[in-house]
């Protein structure tokens, strides 16, 4: 039986992105103050109830909405607002946030492997949650590596590298 979603921690003391790892059966407080140290930078998350689900939930209408697809699982993902990917995310989030479980055969995602963040006016965000095998946006033939606690701005469509996955993102139709 699935657990009820938990209301949001509150970070009792400050803590960056990277200080987690797959090591910690816990990590909200440190996603709690990513997500407040994208939203100083100027990236805003949408508001949206948590949950915990292999796919975030629908998007509004007036909302945008953009798709994860990995040709090699056949996984795909609807992204319509901000999530946490991994192998196996936490299951108490902040606010904003919602869980998403990719499919890992190679077993190269971690466990919270990295944040997505839609903000208000519609640019992708995705930071780096101090993975092992990295993350990496692939846009015209180029690879940028997302470095942990700097979001980097995702121009769709591009693929994105999760470990040794590949992801094909861009908004839906």
């Amino acid at each position: 039986m699935n657990e009820p979603p938990q209301p949001p921690i509150v970070p009792a003391e400050r803590h960056r992105l990277h200080d987690y790892g797959d090591d910690h059966s816990d990590c909200s407080a440190e996603i709690a103050q990513a997500v407040h140290d994208a939203v100083r930078a100027g990236i805003q998350p949408r508001d949206t109830a948590i949950t915990d689900a292999d796919n975030a939930a629908p998007a509004s209408p007036s909302a945008l909405a953009y798709e994860l697809h990995n040709p090699s699982t056949g996984q795909s993902v609807t992204v319509d607002s901000s999530v946490l990917l991994g192998r196996h995310p936490a299951h108490r989030l902040p606010e904003g946030l919602i869980a998403v479980r990719l499919e890992d055969p190679t077993r190269t995602v971690s466990r919270n492997h990295a944040v997505i963040v839609l903000d208000d006016d519609g640019r992708v965000w995705i930071e780096d949650c101090g993975s092992l095998n990295g993350t990496h946006i692939i846009h015209h033939d180029q690879q940028i590596t997302v470095d942990q606690g700097r979001p980097v701005q995702v121009e769709v469509p591009a693929t994105i590298r999760i470990g040794n996955q590949f992801f094909d993102f861009d908004q839906c139709r």
